[in-house]
């Protein structure tokens, strides 16, 4: 809701840039119908991109990761993601309020997709920095 000229300039004087989360594909197509997708990949490049739930998913290749993906098996119907990063996030592991995020069925799903998944908890991130993956973690 906010025009490009107003949140730009906030942007670039930031030093941490901080994607919430929610509907993922709802997500995307905002971070895309406002040229941030455009803009992310030079602010990047001096900031620090923070990613919650849905803001971690939409950075991979698809929105495989995604529970309207995942848990409805729609895993090769997923849009295409902002594909920062050659791997799958999914949030939310073994939490009570996603009930079907558990090993069992990830192990299940994960074979379909085409890189790496990195499951975590809600105690849990994934730090991608000049091409190395660190789990940064107090939980599983």
């Amino acid at each position: 809701a906010v025009t490009k000229d107003n949140w730009l300039p906030r942007l670039k004087s930031a030093n941490v840039i901080v994607v919430g989360g929610g509907d993922t594909v709802y997500l995307l197509e905002w971070i895309v119908k406002s040229g941030l997708d455009i803009e992310l990949p030079y602010l990047l490049k001096e900031r620090v991109y923070v990613g919650i739930s849905a803001g971690s998913i939409v950075t991979g290749k698809k929105l495989s990761s995604s529970s309207t993906f995942l848990i409805d098996d729609e895993i090769k119907n997923a849009p295409l993601g902002l594909g920062y990063v050659n791997f799958y996030v999914r949030p939310h592991f073994n939490s009570p309020k996603f009930p079907k995020m558990v090993d069992s069925n990830l192990k299940k799903v994960s074979k379909e997709l085409d890189g790496e998944l990195y499951a975590i908890d809600d105690d849990s991130a994934v730090q991608f920095v000049n091409g190395k993956i660190t789990i940064v973690s107090e939980g599983e």
